[in-house]
């Protein structure tokens, strides 16, 4: 008995060897392999074609909101003024030609102090906008809103102090005056907000109200800050942002309207109508902007029915009008997919119009200063660029005052009892798109031939009367040599990585590129070499 024990447990102590020393030799072959791998990754020559004869869509520029947080921003010093403006639209900061500025529909009132959702203690004060319309002009008449002495433009005046100093100190292409909501007095829960989910708020007798309400502010702010400018620009009136989502009862937390597809057509077409006579009237030329889109994705439901509204759009006159359609990037992040299934919808339906991309925010908590939040961001506006061909990309909120991926400079304040704004990588990843690609340029065909398809670059190219310019974002961990036969002798390149902020480097180029790890790198080429 004892010698049957003692050779079992010489046979278990064998094998307990043998999987020992098969274990530890699984290891070492892991590891070769993973040093295999990570010596191939170092060593694989990407190698990028520019394509200068095939042209894509044309840039107009890039842009940010100046919602919310510019209403109080522009009650500041003139020194924090300017040093916001300076970082977001001047030629030493992000030279943003786009400037998207919020109509507000009076939540911001006194009068919703104390009423639902606005005493809720997640609603969010700050997006609580003031109104220039003087509601107490209003005794149960709508025709006072087509009077342009109801309004006072003496209001919001942060926002206002905001925009002209972008005029001034900026070169402002564009400038796009859009609506969360009508104004309160014009819906049936009396709120900037629906009653309940899905609510069509906008009362249908309200159609001219709300589209007079819309023309004169826009000829008012034209007339109290770019009029007197003597400036040359685009001015768009949006008159709805997401229409698809539910913008009401409970867990509201800011101005929004629903409208189904049906009736957001017809309000167009009523819009339309009276903004052509509106210009004749009036000797401008604002323009419409539609539809906002929630986001691009086709499914039905929710997410985001895009089909159903631009299906309803086509029954009416003023949809073969218009050249532009813009929607918003939210919840599509840096899926491929998705956006070549977009592409192949837009080119079978939307009759060639240009694609604005009008809002976009890194849905998540934070204000990550960190180089992999800044190319994430990067990756969103090259693939909608390259697989969307988007004419015009505009980040959400320019500043943004909470712990949340949505600002490009973020204003301390709440935590400090001096105001300072501090950068992040994604303000940095913006800049190589925003000061390069120039209005004008013209997006080229680019083919990237990885043979080891370990690569983790991805790139953009234009082409201006410059030159060239080509966007590379390199998302590995280990630097990349890049291969890109172009007949230039010099380039420029601006890099960002963690460790530095548009680095900015001359040399001779000899068609060979080395990326640093986690970074993205614009080159460009100039016609004069």
């Amino acid at each position: 008995m004892i010698l049957a024990i003692n050779r079992n447990r010489r046979l278990i102590k064998r094998i307990l060897l043998k999987i020992f020393y098969s274990f530890i030799l699984l290891v070492l072959l892991g590891g070769l392999s993973f040093s295999g791998y990570i010596i191939a990754l170092s060593q694989n020559e990407i190698q990028i074609l520019i394509n200068t004869e095939k042209e894509y869509q044309v840039i107009n520029g890039f842009g940010a909101s100046s919602a919310w947080t510019f209403q109080e921003i522009g009650k500041l010093s003139e020194k924090d003024q300017d040093d916001i403006i300076d970082k977001l639209y001047s030629k030493s900061g992000l030279d943003l030609n786009i400037y998207r500025f919020n109509i507000g529909a009076g939540s911001a009132e006194t009068r919703f102090d104390n009423l639902e959702p606005y005493n809720d203690k997640d609603f969010d004060q700050s997006r609580r906008a003031e109104s220039f319309f003087v509601s107490e002009s209003f005794q149960g008449d709508y025709s006072v809103f087509s009077s342009i002495n109801n309004y006072d433009f003496s209001k919001d005046q942060g926002s206002i102090n905001m925009l002209r100093k972008a005029y001034e100190k900026g070169e402002i292409k564009k400038t796009v005056l859009f609506a969360n909501s009508p104004h309160y007095l014009m819906t049936h829960s009396g709120k900037a907000i629906g009653e309940y989910e899905y609510q069509n708020n906008l009362r249908i007798e309200c159609f001219e109200a709300f589209s007079d309400y819309l023309l004169l502010i826009a000829l008012g702010l034209y007339n109290e800050v770019i009029s007197p400018l003597s400036y040359e620009t685009d001015i768009y009136i949006s008159p709805v942002n997401e229409p698809q989502w539910r913008w009401g009862g409970e867990g509201s937390t800011q101005e929004g309207c629903h409208y189904d597809p049906d009736i957001l057509a017809s309000f167009y077409q009523f819009f339309y109508e009276k903004l052509k006579d509106f210009n004749l009237l009036k000797g401008t030329s604002f323009k419409m902007e539609i539809f906002e889109s929630g986001n691009y994705i086709l499914k039905e439901g929710e997410k985001s029915r895009v089909k159903e509204y631009i299906d309803e759009f086509k029954k009416y006159e003023f949809y073969s009008a218009i050249s532009q359609l813009s929607f918003h990037s939210y919840g599509t992040n840096t899926d491929i997919p998705t956006r070549e299934e977009f592409s192949s919808f837009s080119l079978e339906e939307l009759e060639d119009k240009e694609i604005i991309m009008s809002e976009y925010c890194h849905m998540k908590s934070g204000n990550s200063k960190s180089i992999s939040t800044g190319l994430y961001t990067g990756l969103v506006i090259l693939r909608d660029l390259q697989f969307i061909q988007v004419a015009e990309w505009s980040w959400w909120l320019g500043v943004s005052d909470l712990p949340f991926e949505d600002g490009l400079v973020y204003w301390d304040h709440k935590n400090s009892i001096e105001n300072s704004f501090f950068l992040t990588k994604r303000y940095y990843v913006y800049g190589h798109f925003s000061k390069y690609l120039t209005p004008g340029s013209k997006i080229v065909e680019r083919s990237i031939l990885d043979p080891l398809k370990i690569g983790r670059t991805d790139v953009i190219a234009a082409k201006n009367e410059d030159g060239i310019v080509v966007i590379l974002i390199n998302k590995s961990i280990l630097p990349q040599r890049i291969y890109m036969p172009l007949q230039y002798e010099n380039a420029i390149s601006v890099t960002t990585t963690n460790e530095f902020n548009w680095k900015k480097d001359e040399y001779q180029y000899n068609g060979v590129i080395s990326l640093p790890a986690n970074s993205i790198t614009t080159l460009l080429f100039s016609n004069d070499n």
